[in-house]
C-alpha cells in the first residue's frame, strides 16, 4: 500500500507539532506515526525529544484500546507498536478544515462525547475543531495522545481547550462543557 505525507495545516505554529500523518491512495485510511524528526501536519519537522514522544505514543494507543469500537471513535484497523504508528479509517478532512455547519446537532454529540471521556475521569485536554471529522453527520474524535487524569491543573488546560477551541461550535457549548467537568 502506498501512503502520502497528509499536511492539512501547512505553516500553523501551533496545531500538528508531535505527528507525522499519512493517507492511503483513496484516502480511506490514515496512519498516525509517532517518530523523531518526522514532518508533521503542519510541515514542519517533530522537534519534540524521543521521551515526549514516547510518552504521547503511550497515551494515544493506552486511549486507542479504551475507547475503541465507540460510536465517536474512527474505526481502528492497527496498532503498531514496533514502528510506532496507528491506522484508523478516514472518514474526510477534519472539522477546522472542512467546516461543520452542515452537521445538524454538532454541539449535543460533541456534549455527549466530553460527558463520557470526564465520565472516565478523564479530560481530553485538546479538544479542537482539528481533531474531530464526520461520517454520515456523525462526529468522529481522534487525537488522544493528551488525554489525562482529571486534577485541578489538567481542569484549567481543559477549561483552556473549551474557552479557545469547542467555543468555536456555538455560543452555548462552553456553558454547557464546564457543568459537567
Amino acid at each position: 500500500m502506498n501512503w502520502n505525507l497528509y499536511t492539512p495545516h501547512l505553516g500553523h505554529s501551533t496545531l500538528g507539532t508531535v505527528v507525522t500523518v499519512y493517507l492511503n491512495e483513496d484516502k480511506t485510511l490514515i496512519k498516525r506515526c509517532f517518530l523523531k524528526d518526522g514532518i508533521t501536519t503542519n510541515g514542519n519537522p517533530n522537534l519534540k525529544s524521543e521521551e515526549y514522544i514516547i510518552k504521547k505514543w503511550e497515551t494515544e494507543i493506552s486511549a486507542l484500546r479504551r475507547f475503541n469500537g465507540l460510536w465517536f471513535m474512527p474505526t481502528l484497523v492497527e496498532i503498531n507498536t514496533e514502528h510506532r504508528y496507528v491506522i484508523q479509517e478516514y472518514y474526510g478532512p477534519d472539522l477546522l478544515t472542512s467546516g461543520f455547519k452542515n452537521i445538524h446537532n454538532i454541539e449535543d454529540q460533541v456534549v455527549e462525547i466530553f460527558k463520557y471521556i470526564y465520565g472516565q475521569g478523564l479530560y481530553k485536554i485538546n479538544g479542537s475543531l482539528s481533531n474531530m471529522t464526520q461520517k454520515n453527520g456523525n462526529i468522529k474524535m481522534f487525537d488522544f495522545k493528551y488525554l489525562s487524569p482529571k486534577s485541578e491543573e489538567k481542569k484549567k488546560r481543559e477549561e483552556y481547550s473549551i474557552d479557545n477551541w469547542l467555543s468555536k461550535i456555538s455560543p452555548t457549548i462552553g456553558p454547557r462543557l464546564k457543568e459537567i467537568l
